[in-house]
């Protein structure tokens, strides 16, 4: 198995940051090699824009029409896309670490679903779902809230859970392209000025994926 991270914190000093690093200790003691997108500390651009392609149709501008022009010339995407989408395609489990803003995902993240995910590699109109090209890649979600999970209940202060705010994402957007998203991963009541709680969340969170990458199924 291989694995892959995407980090999208700009902080180093971060829970979001402390508990990426707890992933690519547990992961390299199970010997599992990983690689690691750093979105803020590379500068990636979330914005997209015709820059994006080596070639282009010559049509008027349309992305998602570029992206799949650029998907059919053996990956015609600028060259920071290609780095993405080929970790991508040598990654097993993908392994997100990100904050929650404003019920979802930090911009860079956004931007990079939607250049990378491009249509003609990461989805068409044909296959989606069950058929999508990133089927048999396993998606690990893990986020962290200030507020208490009481807050995402129909009657809290969120009118809602977080993994129905989070259900474009991990659906919409992930199950879409095919990924078999796993259930998400979240620690609520995150305080940076309790360390003690943050160091106990940590020690929970490698517990969970040393219990998954115990399980013969989830290596497969």
């Amino acid at each position: 198995m291989k694995a892959h991270i995407i980090y999208a914190h700009m902080e180093p000093r971060s829970f979001t940051s402390a508990m990426k690093n707890a992933s690519f200790e547990v992961l390299r003691a199970h010997n599992i090699a990983v690689t690691e997108s750093d979105l803020y500390g590379t500068g990636f651009n979330p914005v997209a824009q015709k820059i994006d392609f080596t070639i282009l149709s010559g049509h008027d501008f349309h992305y998602q029409r570029e992206q799949h022009n650029a998907s059919s010339f053996n990956l015609a995407f600028s060259p920071d896309i290609v780095g993405e989408q080929q970790k991508l395609l040598d990654a097993d489990l993908i392994i997100f670490h990100t904050p929650i803003w404003w019920s979802g995902a930090p911009a860079i993240l956004k931007g990079w679903f939607d250049k990378v995910l491009a249509k003609g590699f990461a989805w068409d109109d044909s296959r989606q779902f069950e058929t999508g090209p990133m089927k048999g890649k396993k998606v690990f979600f893990v986020t962290s809230v200030e507020a208490e999970e009481t807050d995402y209940r129909s009657a809290g202060r969120y009118g809602m859970s977080l993994p129905q705010q989070l259900f474009p994402i991990t659906h919409s957007t992930l199950s879409f392209c095919g990924f078999e998203v796993m259930q998400l991963y979240v620690v609520y009541g995150v305080n940076e000025n309790n360390e003690d709680k943050l160091e106990g969340e940590i020690t929970k969170y490698r517990q969970r994926l040393n219990s998954l990458l115990a399980i013969p199924e989830f290596m497969r």
